[in-house]
């Protein structure tokens, strides 16, 4: 799948916890077949459940892989990038349908001091404020700044993060690295990973907070709607 690149360099201020990287040897098969990744930091596992791995061989990857390609090329097209607003609402894929509301986008920023005045931006809000906001009704938020961008998805009490882009254990992209997915506790930890992000950046280094709720459905459902 292509990916977003970040061509300015810096660092977390912290090391990537590494029990917190999905990697294909923490994975296994439940007594029903599942595929499971299991993530793990202080003894509280985390399950996450995909396709049925009955139908896993090199066949079905390829088509999902190549699959993958067409959705996003068709929506990336010429562009650089592939922004939050191209999203469509609608995507049909392997036999379902994907609806897609979003909400408003909020333009945030990191303010510590409390010195800014939001009003004069419009839909603007501090970033602690604005991750709050976005997940309000919605069961997701993207997170873009510099030229990346990174989802946050509401779980049960928790806050799930998945970063697709490789990373090594110092947060700088490498071919060779890891993606992330990350259990965090509450809004709290999200808001300190987002600072971690942009260690080394401007003061005001703006972010794109953008709410997201998708509903699945069989195209056959969808068919007898009409």
């Amino acid at each position: 799948m292509k990916q977003l690149n970040i061509q300015k360099n810096y660092r977390f201020k912290e090391l990537v916890d590494e029990s917190l990287i999905v990697d294909t040897d923490n994975t296994h098969l439940d007594s029903k077949g599942n595929f499971i990744i299991e993530i793990e930091q202080e003894n509280d596992g985390l399950k996450m459940y995909s396709h049925e791995t009955k139908n896993w061989d090199q066949i079905y990857l390829d088509k999902v892989l190549n699959d993958g390609n067409k959705i996003y090329s068709r929506f990336h097209g010429d562009n650089v990038h592939l922004l939050v607003s191209d999203l469509p609402g609608m995507i049909e894929m392997s036999g379902k349908i994907l609806k897609i509301s979003r909400k408003e986008s909020i333009t945030a920023v990191i303010d510590n001091y409390g010195t800014i005045d939001f009003s004069k931006f419009g839909n603007s809000l501090p970033l602690d404020q604005a991750l709050q906001e976005s997940l309000i009704d919605y069961d997701a938020c993207f997170i873009c700044a510099y030229d990346t961008t990174y989802l946050a998805l509401k779980h049960n009490q928790d806050v799930l993060l998945f970063d697709s882009h490789a990373r090594n254990k110092f947060g700088l992209q490498d071919s060779d690295g890891k993606s992330l997915l990350l259990k965090l506790n509450n809004l709290d930890h999200l808001y300190q990973y987002c600072c971690n992000m942009i260690a080394g950046s401007s003061q005001n280094q703006w972010f794109e907070v953008t709410g997201v709720s998708i509903c699945i459905e069989n195209c056959t459902e969808s068919f007898r709607k009409l």
